[in-house]
């Protein structure tokens, strides 16, 4: 199967626009979230999971912000043994960023750390200048612009 294609099949797709803005996720994901013994099916509204080498945090990205949340919660992160905390994304507080913190970091995963959405937009924008947006990720993304850059 196509990498691509198991990557869209597996992520939460409903109402998915992160994963139109970045193309893909992280292709480490599913490790990372094994090793907070986790699965993307424990995380509501999953994202996508980042790992900071320097930090030697691995964080998870869901659309559960504060302003996202409408009665649903990951309350399953916050009881998990690595947990350290959970904040919104200062750019967009429809997404919130939960940090964990684990005893034996995997030292040979790839630093894939959040890059925040002000620098996806800058994704977004050379996605389109290359040509690489279909109609509707255009549409989106020229609203999701005009969202966010306001």
């Amino acid at each position: 199967m196509d990498d691509h294609i198991h990557i869209i099949n597996t992520v939460d797709m409903d109402d998915n626009k992160y994963l139109m803005m970045v193309g893909s996720i992280n292709p480490q994901a599913d490790e990372l979230l094994e090793i907070l013994e986790l699965t993307r099916k424990d995380v509501v509204r999953f994202r996508d999971v980042f790992y900071d080498k320097h930090s030697k945090e691995i964080w998870v990205l869901a659309r559960t912000g504060s302003t996202n949340s409408f009665g649903v919660n990951n309350d399953l992160l916050t009881h998990n043994q690595y947990f350290k905390k959970r904040y919104d994304d200062k750019f967009d507080s429809t997404f919130e960023i939960n940090v964990f913190r684990p005893k034996a970091p995997p030292k040979h995963l790839d630093h894939y750390p959040f890059i925040g959405f002000e620098k996806i937009l800058e994704m977004v924008d050379e996605r389109r200048s290359r040509g690489e947006m279909n109609e509707h990720e255009l549409q989106f993304a020229k609203h999701l612009e005009d969202i966010l850059r306001d």
